[in-house]
């Protein structure tokens, strides 16, 4: 399974987009969304959307192309950064100057959707709880990548599959 720039762009940006009302939003909760809807959409269609790896570290999950794309879409002025203030904390909140043009299969937007209507509210500290709780996760070891197959030993909380 190779990276989809393109796609993880599309995905990142749309996200960005979505949520930039939403005070809760910084960098944190943007990689946690991106998190559930790569092993989402996996679980459901057998393959990555975006196609990034992610890694195990102490504080979460590590998307492998995130830093990179972050700086890469702010140099290239489609997003800006500011830091605010969110409780006691300071969060790096993005926001885009040009709106892109989208396109997403139903599939694809189906599971965005649904991960953004889940998800999008929680804080950084409840995200990082859901995802400790997922097996791709918990089988993973410190600093390793963390497994795709693995979402098809999920328990019923954290399934998206109908069965």
């Amino acid at each position: 399974m190779g990276f989809k720039r393109d796609k993880y762009i599309d995905v990142l940006t749309y996200l960005i987009a979505k949520t930039a009302d939403k005070k809760n939003v910084g960098k944190t909760v943007l990689a946690n969304l991106l998190y559930f809807i790569d092993f989402n959409y996996y679980e459901l269609y057998g393959e990555s959307l975006t196609g990034e790896t992610y890694f195990k570290t102490m504080n979460g999950i590590r998307p492998n192309h995130f830093d990179d794309t972050l700086i890469r879409l702010i140099q290239s002025d489609v997003i800006y950064l500011r830091r605010e203030a969110y409780f006691d904390n300071k969060l790096k909140k993005y926001y885009i100057v040009k709106i892109p043009d989208h396109k997403f299969s139903k599939k694809e937007y189906f599971v965005i959707k649904d991960v953004l209507d889940k998800f999008a509210d929680f804080s950084a500290t409840k995200l990082n709880y859901h995802i400790s709780k997922d097996i791709p996760f918990k089988h993973a070891s410190l600093d390793g990548e963390i497994s795709y197959e693995c979402v098809f030993h999920r328990s019923i909380e954290y399934s998206v599959r109908k069965e």
